[in-house]
């Protein structure tokens, strides 16, 4: 049936078309300026979704590409500096060696030791400085402390103890040294010249005799001089005794003998008169020597592994010792809950690793009576368990372990040290960038859980401060016997930073290869983003002019039609 087509009519339907035709043609024109077929989720409300997805990965991949170009330039640095060049750690322990090769024959005289040892203190000094070395504003070598330089120069002690009889006195003695001094000191006791009282030990004899006098020297031997004074007393809160030595030359030495109330021995072998006139005296090699001389001390932190106790039961009066073993990433409190009877006996405990928010409980055996130990396994390693007997002694005695209804309730706390620094380079993959210095150069280091010696000690295994040190006060010494001991040191030393640098590099092919994955990831993400977002090009120009044609032509056609009215004809 035919319809009344009336002027509005027309002018309503031209008027759809036109906008129909416009909107589709801008549509077009937004993904031609975008290059985006999906610029809005109403454009494709199913793969908006994924393509927020997959712009998130690639935000997350782009945070570890950049994560790991830094941990690249924090590792190559590291490299450089313990291996590669003229100025690298390695570089620096091989000059060092050949000084040492040179000086420990018996053609080389003291002026010539001199002056290899003013050329080592350099040495030291720089080496001082490398493993001060940062990166930006951090210190690789300082653990997490990376604010503040991790070593600094101080004063330390080698001993040369050889009585003539018997275990050396100062073996179990620790030493700590204030003050500065240019040249090593060198102490020895020495017996007055009208020899000791009679009665007195013969040999080793107290350090704190009251008839021992201590000279010192700083020119090698070649001249003498009485120490200011000598004091000594037994220290009840770490049960130690403690000597100490001020040779009033701006050197104050401490000796410090654990777990007695009673001062080390020491073996005088000269006179005062002999020392007055000192040619010679130093080929022997016999007696107590000790050399002050330079060394540099460890500020970082390390990745130790510190445990605490808290008793919940004020019954609980007995003093439990815990230690951990293991690698730990994070705080673990251990509780005693209960005791079950057997057989066999068996102690109820529990772990938490999120801080106390959620436990696991477990069980393990109590140890067969005489035991001094118990092993709990929690998450990384084990927790030991050991009874003080309350003696106080240093070291601690323990006795059996056995456990008791007052027991119940005691936590522990295994708190690990946190000296790596780890960046993420992968959803689930870490990468350690800095190392520990004192497991490179060493030193002396103030370990932090230790309670009962406040001062810092010796770092063990291969220590290049304390041997370069050495080798100083040997050389200042013109002592021929002790250069010739620091060779195999040495050695031992380079083989040392060697593993090093051959960690380092493992960590850096280990970084290649994870950035060309991370690349190969982000162009596949990219890929695949394309595909769900870009505009096909060749359809949208084909597009664009097939709706350019046709708006057109609903333009002109609209034109033509709109001008015809039945009023022209009238």
């Amino acid at each position: 049936m035919a319809i009344r087509v009336t002027q509005g009519l027309m002018y309503n339907s031209f008027v759809t078309n036109m906008n129909h035709s416009l909107s589709a043609y801008m549509e077009s024109n937004i993904q031609a300026s975008s290059m985006k077929r999906v610029n809005r989720p109403s454009d494709d409300p199913v793969n908006s979704g994924r393509i927020l997805d997959i712009r998130a990965t690639l935000s997350r991949l782009a945070v570890f590409e950049e994560n790991a170009k830094m941990a690249m330039g924090w590792l190559s640095l590291s490299d450089s500096i313990l291996a590669s060049g003229d100025g690298s750690v390695h570089n620096v322990l091989s000059l060092i060696k050949a000084l040492d090769i040179q000086t420990a024959t018996g053609t080389i005289n003291q002026d010539n030791r001199l002056q290899a040892a003013t050329a080592i203190r350099q040495y030291m000094e720089q080496l001082v400085s490398l493993a001060n070395t940062r990166f930006g504003n951090q210190y690789i070598y300082a653990g997490q402390k990376t604010d503040r330089p991790p070593y600094s120069m101080g004063l330390g002690v080698t001993l040369k103890d050889t009585p003539p009889t018997g275990d050396p006195g100062l073996s179990n003695a620790q030493f700590h040294v204030t003050g500065a001094s240019t040249s090593t000191v060198l102490i020895t006791p020495v017996i007055p010249d009208g020899g000791l009282p009679p009665g007195s030990p013969a040999g080793q004899i107290p350090a704190d005799h009251p008839d021992l006098t201590y000279m010192f020297s700083t020119d090698g031997g070649t001249t003498w001089r009485p120490a200011n004074s000598v004091t000594s007393f037994h220290d009840p809160g770490t049960n130690r005794h403690i000597t100490t030595i001020d040779t009033g030359a701006g050197a104050t030495v401490q000796i410090s003998n654990p777990g007695t109330n009673a001062a080390p021995s020491v073996t005088p072998v000269y006179t005062q008169m002999q020392l007055e006139n000192p040619e010679g005296i130093l080929k022997t090699g016999e007696g107590t020597w000790l050399y002050v001389r330079p060394t540099a001390i460890y500020s970082g932190d390390d990745n130790n592994t510190q445990v605490t106790a808290s008793y919940w039961n004020a019954d609980a009066n007995r003093d439990l010792r815990a230690n951990a073993e293991g690698h730990f990433t994070r705080d673990v409190a251990v509780r005693l809950d209960s005791i079950v009877s057997g057989p066999p006996e068996r102690l109820l405990y529990s772990f938490s690793t999120d801080n106390g928010s959620n436990w696991v409980q477990t069980s393990a055996p109590i140890p067969a009576p005489g035991t001094e130990a118990l092993n709990l396994p929690v998450p990384g390693g084990f927790l030991t368990i050991r009874l003080d007997d309350g003696s106080n002694s240093v070291p601690p005695v323990y006795a059996p372990i056995s456990f008791g209804p007052d027991d119940m309730g005691t936590q522990f706390i295994i708190h690990p040290h946190r000296a790596d620094i780890q960046v993420q380079i992968g959803d689930n993959d870490y990468i350690t960038v800095n190392m520990v210095g004192k497991h490179i150069f060493g030193g002396l280091y103030n370990y932090p859980e230790n309670t009962a010696y406040p001062h810092a000690e010796v770092v063990p295994g291969p220590n290049m401060f304390e041997t370069l040190g050495k080798l100083i006060a040997a050389l200042e010494t013109n002592d021929q016997e002790m250069v010739q001991q620091c060779l195999p040191e040495l050695d031992a030393i380079m083989a040392l930073v060697r593993t090093r640098v051959a960690e380092v590099g493992g960590r850096e092919n280990r970084l290649a290869v994870t950035q060309a994955a991370l690349m190969m990831r982000t162009f596949s993400e990219e890929d695949h983003l394309s595909r769900i977002e870009d505009v096909d090009i060749t359809e949208l120009m084909t597009r664009l002019a097939q709706q350019q044609i046709a708006y057109n032509s609903v333009l002109k056609s609209s034109s033509m039609i709109m001008q015809m009215s039945l009023v022209n004809f009238l």
